[in-house]
């Protein structure tokens, strides 16, 4: 499977249990290896106002990339933010 860079931006993140992170607002390419290092996703759904207004994600905690959403591992959200979250 192959994913457009343009249908990366704005792809639905969210955490491997279900918590919704925000979209890709951009991503970073190691211009060494051509692959991508980090995803920058803008904050949305659960975790407004309980994280920074964006989140670096590394490639090394994305679980699943799909052409639907972007999956990252559970700890990619500190603790404490994902009890909130579930809260809210």
């Amino acid at each position: 499977m192959t994913i457009n860079s343009k249908d990366l931006i704005g792809l639905p993140v969210q955490t491997r249990s279900g918590h919704a992170l925000g979209k890709v607002a951009s991503i970073d390419v190691d211009v060494d290896t051509g692959r991508i290092g980090t995803f920058h996703v803008k904050a949305g759904g659960l975790v407004t106002g309980l994280l920074a207004d964006e989140l670096m994600v590394s490639w090394a905690s994305v679980f699943e990339l799909t052409a639907d959403a972007l999956i990252v591992a559970d700890t990619t959200v500190p603790a404490g933010a994902t009890v909130l979250a579930k809260a809210g």
